[in-house]
């Protein structure tokens, strides 16, 4: 079996790890030939294997214009491909220097990256943050504005599904999450903090595991921007895919739920609004949204309200706009935040 996609090309001298987004049944060898074309038409093919899967872009004195991927497979079984993820390869971790990446039995990978603090600030609190959709970038977010503040953050990110699959379990397996909280709990114990001193952070995507691990981790504060909570009427949303581009939503709903199905949207629509009514604590939780929100937006009043009720609503800001706008407005707000929380700690 062989096929060949055409897709746009990656820098001269650089090494890259590929990693096929594929499920294999049987006794199945794969192997991709990169034919690489620059603008002068001249070519190169490299070939990998599962066995070396390193990717090191032939060097050119021209802009390499593009390339094209030829899939092999041989032996008996089934192989299903649902394209490439491409990460850069750094002497020391994946995506930064120093981060981590556990790849579980099932192929998905969960990245992370630590940041210790300021040496001269004692560690108060553990600010966890979790990445936004991440199609086009293979990177954390906003690591170099959460070392300014000076506390211990642990950043996360996640790629699986050709944007995110919002931090949650693969379908019929608990092993993501489990290894997520696993990674918060191992740095809280190591700074010697409790869970009442998680600031647990994340925007747009990132807001949905944000508010679904503060819950499940009875963490102090959660800080989200442009919240995404009912995960079934976001991922069934099909005039998003045209109008937006995000058609990554239905290959999401195919990792959690093994299928795209309307009898999912229910529970889809529960796994965080559960997740914090049987919180153990009141986590406060603090947001700011967009009026015009067109991913989620009729979500946010209802779930405002709902802990408003319990007493667990923090600072709620909310701005006129569409969810791909007011980025800028929103980190400052949620830096703000973070800064009030750690001040208010100060004067208690």
């Amino acid at each position: 079996m062989a096929f060949s996609i055409v897709i746009k090309c990656c820098s001269p001298g650089y090494t890259y790890r590929v990693a096929p987004a594929q499920e294999v049944t049987g006794d199945v060898d794969w192997c991709l030939t990169f034919n690489f074309a620059d603008k002068h038409n001249r070519h190169q093919s490299i070939q990998i294997n599962q066995n070396q899967p390193f990717l090191t872009v032939p060097q050119s004195d021209a802009v390499y214009v593009f390339y094209t991927v030829l899939l092999s497979a041989s032996g008996t079984g089934r192989i299903t491909f649902r394209g490439i993820d491409m990460t850069l390869m750094r002497t020391s971790g994946t995506l930064v220097s120093g981060d981590q990446e556990t790849t579980l039995a099932l192929g998905d990978a969960v990245h992370s990256y630590y940041y210790p603090g300021t040496q001269s600030i004692k560690p108060k609190k553990l600010i966890v943050t979790f990445a936004g959709f991440r199609a086009f970038v293979r990177k954390f977010e906003l690591v170099g504005a959460f070392q300014k503040v000076g506390q211990p953050f642990l950043a996360f990110t996640d790629f699986r599904a050709h944007g995110g699959a919002f931090y949650m379990n693969r379908f019929e397996t608990t092993a993501y999450e489990e290894r997520v909280k696993a990674i918060i709990l191992e740095r809280l114990s190591a700074l010697g903090l409790t869970t009442d001193d998680l600031i647990i952070t994340g925007q747009s995507m990132g807001s949905t595991a944000a508010i679904y691990y503060g819950a499940l981790l009875n963490a102090g504060n959660v800080v989200v921007t442009k919240p995404i909570i009912n995960l079934g009427t976001f991922t069934s949303k099909g005039d998003l895919a045209i109008t937006e581009g995000v058609s990554w939503m239905f290959e999401t709903r195919r990792l959690l739920t093994g299928r795209v199905s309307v009898m999912d949207q229910d529970w889809l629509n529960a796994l965080v609004t559960t997740a914090v009514a049987q919180s153990e604590r009141k986590t406060i939780y603090s947001l700011f949204a967009l009026l015009a929100d067109q991913y989620d937006g009729d979500s946010i009043d209802e779930f405002v309200q709902s802990i408003e009720t319990t007493g667990q609503l923090g600072e709620y800001f909310w701005e006129h706009g569409r969810h791909t706008e007011k980025s800028g407005a929103a980190t400052v707000w949620l830096f703000d935040q973070i800064q009030n929380i750690i001040q208010g700690d100060d004067k208690r």
